[in-house]
């Protein structure tokens, strides 16, 4: 039986996934320690609103049928949801 599985295929990719892992991880700590430096609120802009409600840029508001990939996600993230969070992660957020 063929096991669909989310797990890299080789060593090759789990080093692309572990450096990837790595930068998140230090992108999101250098995001949290600039906090105090950066607005409280934005507004989300109506294009990335708009690509948020409609399923993302491979789509006209169908869920895609084929992935873009980890880097590419991790970019889409970045770009569309990192700045404008909706909770309570700024210290003057109140």
């Amino acid at each position: 039986m063929n096991e669909e599985t989310l797990d890299p295929a080789s060593p090759a990719e789990w080093a692309e996934f572990q450096a990837l892992a790595h930068r998140m991880v230090d992108e999101m700590l250098a995001h949290l320690a600039t906090l105090r430096d950066q607005p409280a609120w934005r507004e989300m802009p109506p294009d990335v609103r708009r690509a948020l409600g409609s399923g993302g840029p491979a789509s006209a508001g169908e869920v895609p049928r084929a992935g873009i990939g980890a880097d590419a996600a991790y970019e889409e993230f970045v770009r569309n949801v990192r700045p404008y969070p909706n909770g309570n992660i700024h210290p003057r957020f109140w």
